[in-house]
């Protein structure tokens, strides 16, 4: 009798598995693991428990760790990239990964895109890594998913049920202390439906009133939470009404429900279907009663057409030489930067400048992270630059202020910010890095010099004695103010709006995330021209 469990095989011990798929059917199953789908060529019928999607093109999905699924094509042919990543492993750095939700159907806005290109970026890296295998590949790989993984949970969480469709949306939350406070509940529902659950014990671990907790939940999810908790308990028993004989009463006692008319009319409420006549349409159609009709194809079946999905360097990562470095934070160190100043320590905000610009040539011509870069080779060449002081704006002919001259923030001043928050003390440092340690820190800044060419560097840091909290900060030489102004074509008198949406998508990327005590840890990175990365380590 079969279990619907596919088993995902990792190769080499890697945590992730990236496979390029051709399906014309594939039966109902589920995985113990978590799948990101990228549909590149054609449309497929995703069937997702209680609910149908139609994938289409350029399209990713969320397949979470038990979900039920099926794909049927819609389309004469297909091609799917999926991304196969061990939640077991990646719950270390994320606890409470495998009942977490996310959602990438989501709206076009500014913020939105920039996200979702992102996502496919880091999906494109992680097949990059697992195609070329340069040293140190395994390492890239799992930071490019605890990247990846960073960005679904900082920017996918929100969602909302569609009652008509019966179908998952994502929503947009402004208020994040909220979506912290439903994603934290909804995982718990997820882990604990079986039992009783009460909305006014969550509340009260919330300190929040009953109340106050129902009309947020309603409002968040489009759904009570007593409506919620009984679709994830009917999503729940699909498994065992379609894979098993167990009686309909056991099931409905198994998933929570305390009596089984209850569970039979949310059954047929999300289903469609009395659980007895499910059982009898779809049993058959299950993986193990029935074979699946698709092929996996080598990942370079892409190269000829790779352009059309990504400007990432896919197939090209092989060619470049890998940089190993041995960081060990408590070797002897050289004071530097313990002065370190400028104006803009004591600057939160400037006003708009809307009249009387004149847009200077740099910002057309020129990367704006160059300056950053130079300065950081001159630090990793132990000179002194104590008492730096830099003009706080552009104007006349000097361009090296830390804002342009309509007020956006130059890349300089988020370097600033960068080199206040590390120690002053350099243990190492190279042509692209400098580990830098102090009392109950210590940092390596990593950046790329070329003009023309990535860069991939592995850190090999030892003697983490302690958990530590590691913080990721990358400023893409390509996503600076100028960047996204320049889209506007410069234009002279910026809304509120444009101005608020460049200041943040041109500022440094931000990741978390926890590294258990160990002997020794790989930490790698790939740095395109001119990229900066700081990467910060505190206990």
């Amino acid at each position: 009798m079969s279990n619907m469990i596919e088993e995902i095989k990792y190769p080499d011990g890697v945590p992730v598995k990236a496979q390029l798929l051709e399906i014309k059917e594939y039966p109902l199953h589920k995985h113990p693991d978590f799948q990101i789908v990228y549909v590149l060529e054609g449309e497929l019928d995703l069937r997702l428990t209680f609910t149908h999607y139609t994938l289409r093109r350029n399209s990713v999905h969320i397949i979470h760790n038990d979900d039920v699924h099926s794909f049927t094509s819609i389309s004469e042919s297909n091609l799917l990239l999926v991304i196969n990543i061990n939640v077991e492993y990646f719950s270390n750095y994320f606890p409470g990964l495998g009942a977490m939700v996310f959602t990438t159907k989501v709206s076009e806005t500014a913020s939105s895109y920039k996200n979702q290109t992102l996502l496919r970026e880091q999906i494109f890296s992680i097949v990059s890594e697992q195609y070329n295998k340069a040293a140190g590949y395994e390492s890239r790989i799992i930071d490019n998913t605890l990247s990846l993984l960073t960005n679904l949970i900082n920017h996918f969480r929100g969602f909302s049920i569609e009652k008509n469709n019966r179908i998952f949306e994502h929503k947009t939350a402004h208020d994040l202390f909220q979506l912290d406070r439903i994603s934290r509940i909804i995982s718990y529902i997820y882990m604990n439906y079986s039992y009783k659950l009460s909305l006014a014990e969550i509340a009260e671990s919330e300190k929040i009133s009953t109340y106050y907790l129902s009309h947020l939940f309603q409002k968040f999810m489009g759904e009570s939470f007593r409506n919620f908790v009984s679709l994830v308990r009917v999503e729940m028993s699909e498994p065992t009404l379609l894979a098993t004989d167990e009686s309909i009463s056991k099931i409905a006692q198994d998933v929570g429900f305390s009596d089984v008319k209850y569970y039979v009319e949310n059954f047929k409420n999300w289903f469609g279907h009395h659980p007895k006549e499910y059982r009898r349409l779809f049993a058959d159609e299950i993986i193990g009663r029935k074979d699946p009709k698709s092929k996996e194809l080598p990942l370079d079946r892409l190269k000829e057409s790779i352009e059309e999905y990504t400007n990432y360097p896919v197939f090209k990562g092989s060619e470049k030489p890998v940089s190993i470095i041995d960081v060990d934070f408590n070797g002897p160190a050289v004071a530097l930067m313990s002065k370190l100043s400028s104006a803009v320590g004591a600057v939160s905000e400037i006003d708009l400048i809307r009249e009387g610009i004149k847009i200077p040539d740099e910002y057309y011509d020129v990367n704006q992270q160059r300056d950053c870069v130079e300065l950081a080779g001159k630090l990793a060449e132990k000179q002194r630059l104590e008492n730096l002081s830099l003009p706080l704006m552009d104007g006349g002919k000097n361009q090296k202020g830390l804002f342009a001259v309509n007020g956006l923030k130059k890349p300089m001043s988020h370097f600033l910010g960068f080199l206040r928050e590390m120690p002053a003390g350099i243990v190492s440092s190279g042509v692209n890095y400098l580990a830098v340690s102090g009392e109950g820190s210590s940092a390596i800044l990593a950046f790329n010099p070329k003009e023309r060419e990535s860069i991939l560097l592995t850190f090999n840091v030892r003697e983490l004695s302690q958990r530590t909290k590691l913080t990721k900060k990358h400023m893409h030489s390509q996503s600076t103010f100028a960047y996204y102004w320049s889209q506007l074509d410069f234009k002279e008198e910026l809304t509120a709006e444009e101005y608020d949406i460049i200041q943040r998508m041109s500022m440094p990327e931000i990741s978390f995330r926890m590294i258990p005590a160990q002997k020794q840890y790989k930490l790698s990175c790939t740095l395109e021209p001119l990229d900066i990365v700081l990467f910060l380590f505190s206990s």
